[in-house]
């Protein structure tokens, strides 16, 4: 059994990222790939690069379309791609060349509909010796989940059964954490996962440009969708777990906390002139604890808190709510 892998590549505005992502697919050990490069309008010289590739390995299809964004460019890869499996990589990062020999003899000797990987960040790099041992666990559909929450929903650190998602596609209108939506759509159609536990993507924290490294904007205003997406799908499909709820809870007040401090500081008045955004922060901090129902009280901890200090309490509080009550 020798299936094919179809690899979707999104690409905008990455010039100097994109030969060391196409060379780390194109080098993988797993040879049975269709790689699918899709050119967003890239102001660059993307496409002039992907044309070449596509001349040099027959296993390379180009798309190049007007800008849709990440969520379109992923769509119109899936609409043509013809694999068993489906991968996705982003452009400015990178993969370890045995990263889909790897996930596909999980994903097919396990029969699971998902195989998920660890990531490193490109400035944690250490020995890339992988573990000739690593961590493997078979996962059912709470599984994922809580793999899902603790090790992020990103789409490039799991390999997709064609059949699981040929009827899914990614939210357009999501230009921000888009992997999120579309990990919450699927999650109720997986029977069984499976978790590698090695590092097996490597992401790329040097592209300033990236949509998640540009500063506090309208965007992020989409992560507070997100967790509530993501807090329907555990009430839907978990409704019992208090685990899950109680996690997913805490995680949607760690997120109002943020959204509040950021709009406090005024970094940019024009965000939210109206306060329609804050409005529907306080509410959803509100039905989630009891605490601030009083909104000087509210007022009064959102001042004292400031931002360097709220993102360490994020991370600090979450890291442990993931050890002591989060299973992997």
């Amino acid at each position: 059994m020798n299936p094919v892998i179809s690899v979707i590549v999104p690409i905008y505005n990455v010039e100097k990222y994109l030969n060391r992502c196409v060379d780390s697919i194109i080098n993988q050990t797993y040879k049975n790939l269709e790689i699918i490069l899709v050119n967003d309008e890239s102001p660059d010289n993307c496409g002039v690069i992907c044309d070449e590739y596509e001349k040099k390995d027959n296993r390379i299809r180009v798309i190049h379309q007007q800008n849709k964004g990440l969520s379109g460019a992923r769509n119109s890869g899936l609409s043509i791609a013809t694999g068993d499996y489906i991968g996705f990589v982003d452009s400015d990062d990178w993969i370890h060349d045995e990263m889909y020999e790897i996930l596909v003899k999980h994903i097919t000797t396990s029969k699971s509909d998902v195989a998920i990987c660890n990531f490193v960040e490109s400035d944690s790099l250490g020995n890339s010796t992988l573990d000739s041992n690593p961590e493997v666990r078979i996962l059912d559909k709470k599984g994922v989940m809580w793999n899902y929450l603790n090790y992020g929903f990103y789409v490039w650190r799991i390999l997709y059964s064609r059949e699981l998602i040929k009827e899914i596609q990614f939210e357009e209108d999501k230009r921000f954490i888009e992997d999120v939506f579309f990990g919450a759509n699927i999650i109720d159609k997986i029977k069984r996962g499976i978790f590698i536990d090695l590092p097996l993507c490597i992401y790329n924290v040097d592209n300033v440009s990236s949509l998640t490294r540009s500063g506090y904007n309208k965007n992020i205003f989409l992560s507070l969708d997100a967790n509530i997406c993501v807090q329907k799908t555990i009430n839907q499909i978990f409704p019992e777990d208090k685990e899950l709820n109680h996690f997913i809870q805490n995680r949607l007040v760690g997120n109002c906390l943020f959204h509040l401090q950021s709009l406090h500081l005024k970094e940019n008045e024009d965000l939210d002139t109206n306060g329609v955004f804050r409005k529907k922060v306080k509410n959803t901090f509100n039905k989630n604890h009891t605490f601030f129902r009083s909104n000087n009280a509210l007022k009064t901890v959102v001042r004292v808190l400031n931002l360097p200090m709220l993102k360490y309490f994020y991370k600090i509080y979450f890291l442990k709510n993931r050890q002591l009550n989060a299973p992997s």
